[in-house]
């Protein structure tokens, strides 16, 4: 399997103020540690590539500096995908997808957010691997997080079974009786990761929201195998819309894999 992981490195810097702003978001910064969220990403994800797949970010043109700093600072390289503007993380997905296409049409994406506290590196590869597994027949993998509390901060998954199993329902973030409720009924949390072959999610993206993939076409540079890859103003074009919402939500394809480990996504300094 030529595995791919993609850090969607979006994100305005509205959250986490006064820390967190538009010119420094809360990935770049060392809030946990002594590297930035961003850098921790890097290093729990870039050793997940396997066979001909490369390191991925996909980012706003406007954090490349920033990006390519600490990458350097790193060690490590990527193909960094630049956004003109951010259009929420379907488009921006279909973007690492299409570059992953049109070079490797059996290569698996492994979209991670580049801001997220995981302590334990070695169960998040595992489960990536175990979800990387399963997509590979044309699923749509998602990690369910096992709740601690009936928090309203996440989005719910209700699964079919237990391990890697079908998604019955997706629901948005609930008011407290509703996510106690959602914890009796065996609900995981929504982690925002995403494992899923290029193709499958083209396809997908086809049959529900096929102005995404018309613009991301259209903005892709021919040809150009450079890093940055620029997206042209054509991307603008896509609707700003979230995976959740242009594809999960209607898609037969969809898995979940309940993981049981320490997450956050730190939405809020509480």
């Amino acid at each position: 399997m030529n595995l791919y992981p993609v850090i969607m490195c979006g994100g305005g810097g509205a959250r986490l103020w006064p820390a967190s702003r538009p010119s420094r978001p809360k990935q770049f910064i060392d809030l946990i540690g002594k590297t930035s969220l961003f850098q921790q990403t890097v290093t729990r994800v870039d050793p997940l590539r396997s066979g001909q797949g490369r390191l991925i970010v996909v980012a706003g043109a406007t954090h490349e500096a920033a990006i390519e700093d600490q990458l350097a600072q790193l060690g490590v390289g990527a193909v960094i995908i630049l956004e003109p503007e951010g259009r929420d993380s379907a488009p921006a997905m279909a973007a690492a997808a299409a570059w992953v296409s049109a070079r490797d049409p059996q290569g698996v994406l492994a979209f991670v957010a580049s801001d997220h506290h995981i302590p334990d590196d070695a169960a998040f590869g595992a489960a990536i691997r175990t979800a990387a597994n399963g997509a590979q027949d044309g699923r749509i993998v998602t990690l369910g997080i096992k709740p601690t509390s009936p928090s309203t901060a996440y989005g719910y998954i209700r699964p079919e079974s237990g391990g890697l199993s079908a998604v019955l329902a997706f629901r948005e973030k609930p008011k407290a009786p509703v996510a106690e409720t959602y914890i009796r009924e065996g609900y995981l949390w929504n982690s925002g990761n995403f494992i899923v072959p290029a193709q499958t999610l083209r396809a997908e993206l086809d049959r529900f929201a096929p102005d995404i993939n018309e613009a991301v076409d259209a903005a892709m540079p021919a040809g150009d195998e450079r890093s940055p890859v620029r997206l042209s103003a054509a991307f603008l074009d896509a609707p700003s819309v979230s995976m959740d919402y242009a594809v999960m939500e209607k898609t037969d394809r969809a898995s979940v894999l309940a993981v049981d480990l320490d997450w956050s996504d730190l939405g809020a300094w509480d």
